[in-house]
């Protein structure tokens, strides 16, 4: 698989689970620091559109928004990242309910692309 695509598809989710499971906090330290390797190695593969350290977090961003919905229906563990995800709540719907899944679609393709 083309490392860019897994990186779109499936590296933020990935990074979202590890950080609320494996480590228990969300460390902008541990963000750059994966950032960097992550970069290296794209660059490496020779991978040009490289992701921004601002891409990556507003991809954990909503990576994170995914995990607390799966947690919600699994039961809550790891690390409480719910300001988190209420931030980006925030953000689309500013802090009152849209009317469907379908304006918090735009809302999310509005905000982040």
């Amino acid at each position: 698989m083309n490392l860019s695509i897994q990186y779109t598809l499936v590296i933020k989710v990935d990074l979202a689970y590890y950080f609320c499971v494996a480590v228990g906090d969300i460390n902008t330290d541990y963000i750059q620091y994966y950032h960097q390797q992550l970069t290296c190695t794209l660059q490496n593969d020779g991978i040009q559109s490289l992701p921004t350290l601002n891409e990556l977090e507003e991809s954990l961003s909503l990576a994170l928004c995914d995990f607390q919905r799966f947690m919600c229906g699994w039961g809550q563990w790891g690390s409480d990242i719910s300001g988190k995800v209420i931030k980006v709540l925030d953000r689309l719907d500013g802090g009152r309910m849209l009317n469907s899944e379908d304006d918090y679609r735009e809302a999310v393709r509005r905000e982040y692309g």
